[in-house]
């Protein structure tokens, strides 16, 4: 089979270009809404839920999780908004 016609292939080329349009900015990528899309919607999960829920593997969500919580700790506060 061609790989123009693989299903696969062609969602693995469409994540890649998905993934292209945030390379080199400082925003937010596809992946890290899913992962923090779950975190929101689903508080007090464990990372194993999160693994299933997102199918983004264990290493990959703790190292992404690291990333957009700056390093803050599980009991840390977040910062408080000025009104």
């Amino acid at each position: 089979m061609p790989l123009e016609r693989s299903v696969s292939h062609l969602l693995h080329r469409a994540s890649q270009a998905a993934e292209a349009l945030f390379a080199g900015r400082d925003a937010i990528t596809p992946r890290q809404i899913v992962l923090l899309g779950c975190v929101a919607e689903n508080e007090g999960l464990s990372q194993a839920q999160i693994v299933l829920r997102t199918g983004i593997d264990r290493s990959t969500a703790a190292e992404m999780a690291s990333r957009v919580t700056c390093g803050r700790s599980k009991t840390s506060q977040p910062p408080r908004q000025k009104h």
